[in-house]
């Protein structure tokens, strides 16, 4: 087993990491899926669809997305996400502007079912839901049965654990997210968490950079992560981060959940 793996994610569009079922993907992994849409122009999905066992997110980081959930059409705009569950029908029906957007799988497995309908029947779902307009507030929550929305710029969602199975916004024993941001180091200094060398005996992290770099200890080797890098931690591997630099815009993904952190002198 390598200690890590690092993507660079800068030049990459469409699905990146996948399971045995995404032929078409450069890396594996049947944890997690991800894919990307790098600066492109609003699309529209040809069906309505929706997975078996899975967790669909939705990474919005620069201009809009608009997406049915079920019944609603949500606007997601500039550094949102959107969750959606298993069994809840859900398609992209268009956005605003250049889109740069992380679309997240979990766990990575052949479980997408499309809602078989012809186009005609596609476009008027789409007109017929649509008709009383967007929610315009994508922090007016979802039903939980059906996802959470939430706006990364506020305060009370960043630089913690905002979905997961702990003291989160949203639970879920699927995986844990964290969206980081931080303007200067006092800032980061001031900030409550503190990390340790540690490892995970069933997990997996990922560690995300969006804006400038940062940097781990992976067992005794330093690893930079610059702007649009992933870093992939396996289980088992001893890791901390040691550094930033500033402006810092990144995310942290471990999956599945367990209680597995060992924390090491």
């Amino acid at each position: 087993m390598t200690d890590y793996e690092l993507f660079n994610l800068n030049e990459l569009n469409g699905w990146i990491i996948g399971s045995e079922f995404e032929k078409n993907t450069p890396f594996y992994s049947s944890l997690f899926q991800l894919g990307r849409t790098n600066y492109l122009y609003p699309w529209k999905d040809p069906k309505f669809h929706y997975h078996t066992e899975s967790i669909e997110i939705y990474l919005v980081l620069q201009g809009e997305l608009w997406v049915i959930v079920d019944e609603i059409a949500v606007i997601l705009k500039e550094k949102s996400i959107l969750l959606v569950q298993p069994g809840i029908f859900h398609s992209v029906i268009g956005g605003k502007g250049l889109i740069q957007h992380f679309g997240m799988k979990i766990p990575s497995m052949e479980d997408k079912k499309i809602i078989k309908e012809e186009k005609d029947d596609y476009e008027n779902k789409i007109e017929k839901i649509t008709k009383s307009g967007f929610n315009q507030s994508p922090y007016k929550q979802l039903d939980r049965n059906h996802g959470f929305i939430a706006d990364l710029k506020e305060e009370s969602n960043i630089n913690c654990w905002l979905i997961g199975l702990w003291e989160v916004k949203y639970k879920t024993e699927k995986f844990c997210f964290a969206y980081i941001n931080f303007d200067t180091l006092e800032e980061k200094n001031a900030h409550i968490h503190q990390d340790h060398f540690h490892y995970h005996s069933e997990s997996t992290e990922w560690y995300f950079t969006f804006k400038n770099s940062q940097e781990l200890l992976v067992n005794d080797t330093i690893v930079k992560v610059p702007e649009g890098y992933l870093l992939k931690i396996p289980k088992g591997i001893p890791h901390k981060q040691i550094s930033m630099s500033f402006p810092f815009e990144g995310a942290t993904i471990r999956t599945p959940i367990q209680d597995d952190k060992i924390i090491l002198s």
